[in-house]
């Protein structure tokens, strides 16, 4: 009689052992989506369009097949990249914005839900990727999320425009509420975000992507022209101040990409082009090189891009029946206004902007100062210390969150020696050679910009 409890207590231990081991195997399925993975340099592809669910699940087999990209740093360039064609089918689209009052400066409204236009074509995706990582961290959250489609054989840009909180699959419980496409990047990984988009856009695969984040936003924007990258951000980056909620937050920095792409396109091309495209992508983390970009430009080109302004338009998805407001960001009048109605919002509201005021600049300048003195002593003997406190910062632009342009070429200079020191001393002469092609790359691009 004494063996039956023995036995029941064997029967249960192997039971309790088949469990854990069926959690431990859910999880590490559950999590094994990674941010990035190995360096793949990719031809041009254009992507299959289809809002049919098996198609999705094509989409999304096929995008499992593409490997993951390598982060910012790693300079991709193959020259030899051919352009590989796939079918499209039908996106809607919508006609130019009619002027009628907004009762706000330089702008217009206009209804996303109306005005369809049916668009067929072989499409390029690129995913852009608006992320929240604070300066030295990698974590980070997709809170700007936009799909740039372009369809080169009729010259028209497609701008969808995402929302951060869209409902999307981030592998959290049910009852966590946090089941959103900014949580999927930063818990399920690159991969898992560019399906989700994919299902939410409708446009196939994105095999394309450009993340970048707070600093290096302000370069990109500085490269168009732009002399307060500052305040330009803080009205793109607003959520409240200006009425819509983040729809219409999504909406604006839609815009500001379609009329950056509009004014800006025609400086694309011969040598002056070549220097805006390398060192704009240099200013994000992306798997675009710069003879994928270099071939975009030019199938463009091919059919007279822009012929209208109606070849870039934006759509906000999902569909969302509101009238968004249309604001004329090529005019510095209107960042100025749309400025001072931020900065009244956030005062009476008690609500931060984000954008560093003269005590917080103060802070950052000393911060990195205080990161770079220690990274001198750290020079000679303790090399790997210097790339551990500098690499992720350098990464990720910090110096172009410093207004003062004396201190923000002294500390951009700084972290580029010693890190090229230190890759010098232990041997990594590609990634120093990187470190020196990026910076002579930004004095080049920000020259370039000057002389607009």
């Amino acid at each position: 009689m004494a063996e039956a409890p023995k036995k029941k207590k064997k029967f249960l231990l192997i039971v309790l052992v088949i469990f854990l081991t069926g959690l431990l195997s859910f999880s590490i399925w559950l999590y094994s989506d990674s941010l990035f993975g190995s360096a793949s340099d990719q031809p041009l592809i254009y992507s299959e369009t289809n809002n049919d669910a098996a198609k999705n699940d094509s989409a999304e087999a096929s995008l499992q097949q593409n490997p993951e990209v390598s982060p910012i740093g790693v300079d991709m360039q193959n020259d030899e990249e051919q352009l590989i064609l796939s079918d499209s089918v039908i996106v809607d689209s919508v006609t130019e914005a009619k002027q009628i009052s907004a009762k706000e400066p330089n702008s217009a409204i206009i209804n996303d839900n109306t005005s369809p236009l049916s668009i067929r074509g072989k499409r390029i995706n690129i995913a852009i990727i608006g992320v929240d990582g604070r300066l030295g961290t990698n974590t980070k959250h997709a809170d700007a999320n936009h799909l740039i489609s372009i369809i080169p054989d009729s010259g028209i840009i497609q701008i969808f425009s995402v929302p951060r909180d869209t409902p999307a699959e981030a592998k959290m419980p049910d009852t966590s509420g946090l089941n959103k496409l900014t949580i999927v990047y930063a818990n399920r990984g690159l991969k898992s975000y560019l399906k989700e988009l994919s299902k939410i856009t409708g446009v196939g695969e994105i095999p394309y992507y450009m993340e970048v984040g707070f600093s290096q936003a302000m370069g990109i924007i500085e490269m168009l022209g732009f002399r307060d990258s500052k305040a330009t951000l803080q009205v793109l980056r607003s959520r409240k101040g200006l009425g819509g909620d983040d729809y219409q937050r999504c909406y604006n920095q839609g815009q500001f990409i379609r009329q950056s792409i509009l004014s800006h396109f025609k400086r694309l091309d011969g040598v002056m082009g070549d220097i805006l495209i390398r060192g704009g992508l240099k200013f994000s983390n992306t798997n675009l090189t710069p003879a994928i970009a270099n071939s975009i430009v030019q199938e463009l080109t091919k059919v007279s891009f822009p012929q209208n302004p109606n070849a870039v338009t934006v759509h906000v998805r999902p569909r969302m029946r509101m009238k968004f407001k249309v604001y004329d960001f090529t005019n510095a009048e209107t960042f100025s206004k749309l400025q001072q109605k931020i900065e009244h919002f956030n005062k009476w509201n008690n609500d931060g902007n984000g954008i560093d005021g003269v005590a917080e600049q103060r802070k950052l300048v000393d911060r990195l100062r205080n990161i770079v003195r220690q990274a001198k002593k750290d020079t000679l003997s303790r090399p790997s210390n210097v790339i551990r406190s500098l690499s992720r910062l350098f990464e990720q632009r910090a110096w172009m969150q410093i207004s003062d342009l004396s201190a923000r070429d002294s500390i951009r200079n700084d972290f580029a020696q010693l890190l090229i020191a230190a890759y010098t001393r232990q041997k990594k002469i590609q990634q120093a050679q990187e470190i020196r092609a990026t910076l002579e790359m930004e004095k080049k691009l920000f020259e370039a910009a000057k002389s607009k």
